[in-house]
């Protein structure tokens, strides 16, 4: 890691939140700090765990590989892997990490695109065995669950009893929970139903220091609450109360921060301290429950494919669209069309709902329970688009059931669109939300550059071997994740290609022999 010294103000700031953290027992679990290269695959550390823990303990080079990569374009060996199956295997996991010194991550499905569950550490992966509902509670419209479960299967699971959860990540057939908490996800319906820190109402985590704590509602005479909980609402009320200008000033007011923990919350009317460990990234505690707060199912959904022949045009047209209260607005751009457009799968769609060869769509959805208003709302959809000379096509889906996701572009394109290959190279293409805010005045300059760019040029984002990224997202050459040839485990017959990792089955060796023999006959 290269850069200048740290100046004085900077380096007393970090060293008070560190103290404050370690005072706290958050410290541990998600430190990236360089470690000795003789702890990764360590046979030892690997017995000790087995003997602790009744879950899987993998720490052979192939898991190893395996577990070095996610949805982003990093990849960092860890130490081994662990499958847990229960909270013991948790506590016993962090009481050796304590012990001996190492971090410890957390993973989900692997689904984010920036590297939070890559790192030299014991990564944990949840999503094998600690999948399960665990309690719906259809009066009080809350689900408790484990972090493993994934979004699809849990909403799966919900059909039949009138709640679903509405965080609707495009990665839902992917990303568990317990993820999704940690990451403070949003959804194409953030603008009506929020973000995870909206929706979620407890997480029992266990600490660095081994504590099993339940967060949630704080109640206004925590006396009566357990020891270590009661430390750490005091803990956490001092520290809002000392610094409650400065967190005023520092926060930026917007519907989802990437930028540290939800601080903010602790100046709520209701406090709940499960908000500060939603969008923390595991730094603060191993979840490993969490109760989720329900919605009511839609009985009717209505939905319009806006097109338009400049992106700026789409970007501008949201601040409009946001006032007729829809449930989603949803942006996708030229490039992803062009990629489903390659894909079998997805051509059938886009040839019926795209119209021509727009350079941006908006995917706009209504939904409610009577009929009537919802048609009504496309109305004034269609009346404001052409009041502002945009109207363009606009192509209408159906009522009730026709349309779970508006368009039906980007979930099931999703698996496969943001991995396409451009001229080999591995093209990590983003879906993106439309924010519900006006654009700054000064954006309109860079976005109205980089249309200007895309005209000329053809494509998002233009640099050597890249395009198809956000918008001042790429800043580096986007490369095939490869698995060292010594991290593969070789089954009889297969192959790896040029060393880079990528492996052959048997049946695909196969299947290459008989054509290159069709061929030649």
């Amino acid at each position: 890691m290269g850069g200048g010294a740290l100046s004085p103000e900077t380096a007393c700031a970090r060293k008070a939140l560190t103290q404050v953290a370690r005072d706290l027992g958050w410290s541990i679990l998600a430190a990236r700090t360089p470690m000795a290269n003789d702890r990764i695959g360590n046979p030892a550390l690997a017995s000790r765990l087995r003997k602790a823990l009744r879950g899987d303990v993998l720490f052979d080079a192939f898991d190893r590989g395996r577990y070095s990569t996610d949805a982003s374009i990093y990849q960092i060996e860890p130490i081994g892997v662990a499958l847990p199956k229960g909270v013991e295997d948790i506590e016993a996991a962090i009481a050796i990490a304590r012990e001996e010194g190492f971090p410890v991550i957390a993973r989900g499905g692997g689904s984010s695109q920036n590297g939070q569950t890559l790192g030299e550490a014991l990564v944990m992966d949840t999503s094998r065995y600690m999948n399960e509902v665990l309690e719906i509670d259809t009066a009080a419209g809350t689900a408790t669950v484990q972090p493993g479960i994934v979004l699809d299967e849990l909403n799966r699971k919900l059909k039949g009893t009138g709640w679903y959860y509405p965080v609707d990540v495009s990665t839902s057939a992917n990303a568990t929970i317990g993820g999704m908490t940690g990451n403070n996800s949003a959804g194409t319906r953030s603008i009506k139903y929020g973000i995870m820190v909206h929706n979620v109402l407890e997480i029992e985590a266990v600490l660095a220091d081994g504590s099993r704590v339940l967060f949630g509602e704080v109640p206004d005479d925590a006396d009566g609450a357990p020891r270590r909980l009661a430390e750490l609402i005091e803990a956490m009320r001092a520290l809002y109360r000392n610094n409650a200008e400065e967190i005023a000033l520092r926060v930026p007011r917007l519907l989802r921060k990437v930028g540290g923990y939800n601080l903010e919350t602790l100046g709520e009317p209701r406090q709940n301290l499960a908000k500060l460990l939603v969008g923390s990234e595991g730094t603060l505690g191993f979840f490993t429950r969490i109760k989720l707060k329900l919605h009511r199912i839609p009985k009717h959904r209505v939905g319009a494919i806006c097109h338009f022949a400049r992106f700026y045009d789409a970007m501008d047209t949201t601040r409009f669209i946001v006032e007729l209260g829809p449930s989603a607005v949803e942006l996708v751009d030229r490039t992803m069309l062009d990629l489903a457009r390659q894909i079998a799968t997805f051509r059938a769609t886009i040839e019926r709902y795209v119209k021509g060869s727009p350079e941006a769509l908006l995917l706009v959805e209504f939904a409610g329970d009577e009929q009537a208003p919802l048609l009504a709302s496309l109305d004034r959809l269609e009346q404001m688009l052409g009041d502002h000379g945009r109207l363009g096509d606009l192509v209408h889906r159906g009522l009730r059931g026709a349309a779970r996701r508006p368009g039906g572009v980007h979930r099931p394109a999703h698996p496969s669109l943001p991995q396409a290959r451009h001229r080999g190279h591995l093209v990590r293409a983003r879906l993106r939300r439309v924010p519900p805010r006006p654009p700054h005045p000064q954006h309109e300059g860079g976005i109205r550059r980089e249309e200007d760019a895309r005209h000329r040029r053809g494509g998002v984002l233009h640099r050597p071997g890249v395009q198809g990224l956000a918008l001042g997202r790429a800043r580096r050459r986007a490369q095939p994740l490869r698995v060292p040839r010594e991290n593969v485990r070789r089954a009889p017959g297969a192959r790896v290609r040029g060393g880079q990792g990528r492996v052959r089955s048997p049946r695909a060796a196969q299947s290459r022999e008989d054509r290159a023999r069709s061929e030649d006959g």
